[in-house]
């Protein structure tokens, strides 16, 4: 907000009624007050941060230059980060060491960064405080009264504003920095100076808010609205933090680079607390790169030591969509089943035999299903045209055609396209148990540490090594035939009226069963298809096709009732799914076509 203090007399005298009625008092006792508070505030809150640094730094350099066991050296936990490409920074490792040790701290194991964490949070909510209570005082010095309106004292309540407004900015700085030495998961940002800004929306306390996951805060200065009540949802961050057991938290988040830490809440047989630590690396557009490790930390001495690294892997993905990345290559993060026994090479072998069996069943299923849709259409095609009659979709793509009549099939239950789908369904359960039984097996691989002189395990090292990523693979082409099956099959149809915006591109559709008024076999539904038309000579329009049709549950065979269409004419940023929810209400008027 700009100042001018040189205001006319009628507005001054205005000025100084408005105070009057107000009764707003301007002591520069209480401002000086202010402004000490946030200065004082600002200094601890950097002398701590400097002090947290320097004894996580401390602990970075007495663990990772690792340990002895016999002739093996054992890293440290983040030896294989620090030494990569240069995308960790020094306080990303600081971040890892102290999320680490708060996920490990007991009443026995409280070393100095987390008293220096417990000091420092205490201080962030201090600031958070002061810089609150500082807002009236800046809205105070806005409010000057006529008398006070002199050369002097004019320069003195712009003096006092710009020291308050200054120390306020500090303290803002100081927070934001402090915060950001937190081992929290922040949004995205494209700079530090934007992260600063993001990390001060995190100081909960008062049930701070940010973006969703699958959302970014706007930029400042951005043309993009803010968001919505609805599309916020509270951080856990009210301090002090408490660590949660089995969450995966991304400790560091910046552009097409992330650094994630989990906490299992196991112990290995050396009584030290397992990590699962990894790194994602967007190469390009559309590749993933991920690094993983496990790291364990040892209560009694302290040490953060690398217990077992995995093969990088790339896969195809978007670093802002961690959830389906992380479904993926996930042998590294199970335990072997509770009292099993080690298996044998030959029991793994061929339990990936039997995973490479059942995936070509159930791709051959698929393929089954597919053609069993096909010749159905095609017959359902032929019969409907001998008699003159109105082919259903006839104007639609082949793919689209195929889907909605397998759609249709199912909700009339008919015979031939039921028990296909049984079939890739049956194919789809065994695929899953024999997906199943190979977890368990290769899991016995993570049982094999850098830190063991002689394995615990019968196999060698490199053997396990060699069947683990064997079954990655193995599982890998698995989920991706699963979900090529998934996809055949026809939606959730459980709710008596059905969506389907997926099914095609610009497109929704829409199915509703419709009471039947004629032989107890036949069902009756009304489908409409909403999509971006050819452009009228007024711009662009929405096509709404609405189509009854009759389905037997017997033969499978299904006509066309009735058939209408509607237009709609939309603008140039007009989205198909906001002209749907508008007028799907609106009925829409069915020429007969055959009772």
């Amino acid at each position: 907000m700009a100042f001018n203090f040189r205001v006319p007399a009628i507005m001054a005298s205005a000025l100084a009624v408005g105070l009057a009625a107000q009764n707003v008092s301007t002591d520069p006792s209480e401002i000086d007050k202010t402004i000490e508070n946030l200065q004082h505030i600002s200094i601890e809150l950097n002398q701590a941060l400097k002090t947290l640094e320097a004894h996580l730094d401390d602990a970075v350099a007495h663990y990772d230059s690792g340990y002895r066991v016999g002739r093996l050296h054992i890293p440290g936990a983040d030896a294989e980060l620090t030494a990569g490409d240069g995308n960790v920074r020094r306080a990303d490792v600081r971040k890892l060491m102290l999320a680490r040790l708060l996920a490990v701290r007991s009443p026995g194991y409280n070393p100095a960064p987390l008293v220096d964490m417990d000091h420092l949070q205490n201080l962030i909510l201090e600031a958070h405080t002061r810089m609150e209570g500082s807002g009236p005082a800046t809205r105070r010095l806005l409010l000057v009264s006529a008398r006070d309106l002199s050369r002097q004292e004019e320069a003195q309540w712009k003096s006092k504003h710009q020291q308050l407004v200054k120390a306020r900015a500090a303290a803002e700085d100081a927070t934001r920095r402090a915060i950001l030495a937190l081992p929290i998961d922040l949004p995205e940002a494209d700079s530090s100076e934007a992260s600063k800004v993001k990390a001060l929306e995190l100081i909960a306390g008062n049930g701070a808010e940010v973006a969703t996951r699958d959302r970014k805060l706007p930029q400042p200065g951005s043309q993009e609205k803010p968001l919505k009540q609805d599309q916020l949802q509270n951080v856990a961050m009210t301090l002090p933090l408490r660590w949660e057991r089995q969450r995966h938290i991304t400790l560091v988040r910046e552009p097409a680079y992330r650094i994630a830490l989990t906490d299992p809440g196991i112990e290995d047989r050396k009584g030290r607390r397992l990590l699962y630590q990894e790194e994602w690396v967007q190469r390009g557009v559309t590749i993933v790169e991920m690094t993983r490790w496990r790291v364990a930390v040892d209560p009694a001495t302290g040490q953060h030591s690398l217990v077992k690294r995995y093969r990088p892997s790339k896969q195809r993905g978007d670093i802002d969509d961690p959830s389906e990345l992380w479904d993926r290559d996930y042998l590294w993060r199970l335990e072997p089943l509770e009292d099993s026994g080690e298996p044998l090479a030959v029991e793994v072998e061929s339990a990936l035999s039997e995973v490479a069996h059942k995936r070509e069943q159930l791709r051959a299923a698929v393929e089954d299903y597919k053609n069993t849709v096909r010749t159905a259409l095609a017959r359902n095609d032929q019969l409907q045209a001998a008699g003159n009659q109105v082919v259903p979709d006839a104007a639609l793509a082949p793919q689209l055609r195929e889907k909605l009549f397998a759609i249709r099939g199912h909700l009339g239950r008919a015979p031939a396209i039921l028990q296909a789908e049984e079939e890739v369904e049956s194919a789809l359960q065994d695929l899953s148990e024999s997906v199943q039984a190979l977890e368990s097996l290769a899991a016995w691989a993570n049982r094999v540490t850098l830190d063991e002189e002689k394995p615990p395990t019968k196999l060698a090292a490199s053997e396990w090594q060699t069947l683990q990523e064997r079954s990655d693979d193995e599982i890998d082409l698995a989920a991706n035939v699963k979900a090529e099956a998934s996809a055949a099959l026809p939606p959730d149809l459980s709710t008596a009226q059905a969506k389907f915006p997926a099914l095609q591109n610009d497109a929704i559709v829409r199915i509703s069963r419709q009471p039947s008024r004629g032989p107890a076999t036949a069902l009756r539904c009304t489908q409409e298809i909403w999509r971006l038309g050819l452009a009228s000579r007024s711009g662009r329009r929405i096509e709404r096709i609405v189509t009854l049709i009759a389905i037997d549950s017997k033969t499978g065979i299904q006509r066309v009732l009735g058939v209408g269409t509607q237009y709609y004419s939309v603008g140039p940023h007009d989205v198909l799914e906001e002209i749907f929810d508008e007028f799907s209400a609106q009925e829409v008027s069915l020429r007969s076509i055959q009772p």
